[in-house]
């Protein structure tokens, strides 16, 4: 049988945070402490419930959870011990692979965690926007204090323990490209990280909130290109943007859009689409479902989550006659949004896509070697 949603589901363990970052979508969205603060016992066990029914109706080989906040780590590290233990017998049970994942701010990682990552083989990513002088800007503590050192902290026990994590940043653009890249492989000695485009949509255009961000993509691009992809630096959307122009498919949905299979549990168990598209509202996220009563796969009947996925899977009128039509395919759902025309626009990012397709490609050719074969009889 053919599963509708993704392999791919974001758990939400906890619905707080212990920074107070100046550009976070989740906050954006008030309605959100309204949700516990930490998932209940009961809607956890609901959710290896589903879980348990969902693989045995579909059968896949593998699903990923994604265990997310707020901070997820403010789950705490019995509660965290207790439901990877139960994934971990479930999988057994069940004989599929389920790949545990947290993304975290590093703030409360330390050896005890670690140990519970390196039992339970979950795969760990951190959000770290570059070297102090960067991070400090928007990354912050709730007194007001730039959280690097606490978050510095968090990667060199993950570092001393030999725990490969995955690094996220989000672009200031306001900042010159090669101070981010120089801090992350120098500095911090990271060689691999995604630096993501800010999550705005038209109607943060519309109050001036959002930037030109194709000065900062292209240098980030070319020197990348040039030089730091030749010592190893793997640099996510600098790669897919490599990629969706040699007709690759993308590692991330970032550049690229037309897909929208994800759904978001919530802390008190609402089913919910791809949970960043709360930068809209609340609207555009609450389908009514629930765990406690709806399997995981009742958001493929339920016409917000199906309306969402066909606008994701439908070009923008504006964008047929677009020469990257099949590059960005509109952008990023969440980045169409509009007021006036829901997602029937392309991202707000549109005029940017363009100019950093244009830069990127102008380097891409240059390496290009095209082989053309002659029909030879032989």
């Amino acid at each position: 049988m053919k599963n509708p949603i993704n392999n791919e589901i974001i758990l939400k363990i906890t619905s707080r945070c212990n920074l107070k970052c100046t550009y976070c979508h989740w906050f954006k969205d008030p309605m959100v402490m309204n949700f516990p603060k930490i998932i209940p016992v009961e809607i956890e066990d609901c959710f290896i419930t589903r879980l348990d029914e969902h693989v045995r109706k579909y059968t896949p080989e593998t699903i990923t959870i994604v265990m997310h906040g707020g901070e997820p780590l403010l789950f705490g590290k019995k509660r965290m011990q207790n439901f990877c233990r139960k994934m971990r017998i479930l999988e057994k049970q069940l004989g599929v692979n389920i790949r545990l994942s947290v993304t975290t701010n590093g703030i409360l990682i330390n050896d005890e965690w670690v140990k519970i990552f390196k039992e339970h083989d979950v795969h760990v990513t951190v959000s770290i926007d570059g070297p102090k002088i960067i991070h400090d800007i928007n990354r912050l503590l709730p007194n007001g204090l730039g959280s690097f050192e606490k978050v510095e902290a968090g990667i060199k026990v993950l570092k001393a323990n030999g725990i490969q994590f995955g690094v996220l940043a989000v672009a200031n653009l306001e900042i010159d490209a090669e101070e981010v890249i120089s801090g992350f492989v120098d500095d911090l000695e990271i060689k691999s990280f995604d630096v993501l485009i800010p999550k705005l949509n038209h109607d943060d255009r519309d109050k001036g909130l959002v930037k030109s961000i194709s000065s900062f993509y292209c240098q980030l691009f070319n020197l990348w290109y040039d030089k730091y992809s030749k010592e190893g630096v793997n640099i996510r959307i600098c790669e897919d943007i490599a990629r969706v122009l040699l007709k690759k498919e993308p590692r991330a949905q970032t550049i690229r859009g037309g897909r929208m299979r994800h759904i978001s549990v919530e802390a008190d168990g609402s089913l919910e689409p791809l949970y960043n598209l709360r930068i809209s509202g609340n609207e555009q996220v609450n389908t009514g479902l629930n765990i406690m009563n709806s399997g995981l796969d009742a958001v493929a009947t339920n016409p917000l989550w199906s309306h969402i996925k066909e606008m994701a899977e439908t070009l923008p009128a504006n964008c047929l006659d677009c020469i990257y039509k099949d590059c960005c395919r509109g952008g990023f759902i969440g980045s169409r949004y509009s007021s006036k025309n829901g997602y029937d626009n392309p991202t707000v990012y549109c005029d940017d896509y363009k100019e950093i397709f244009d830069n990127a490609w102008s380097k891409i050719q240059e390496n290009l070697i095209i082989t053309h074969v002659n029909n030879v009889d032989c």
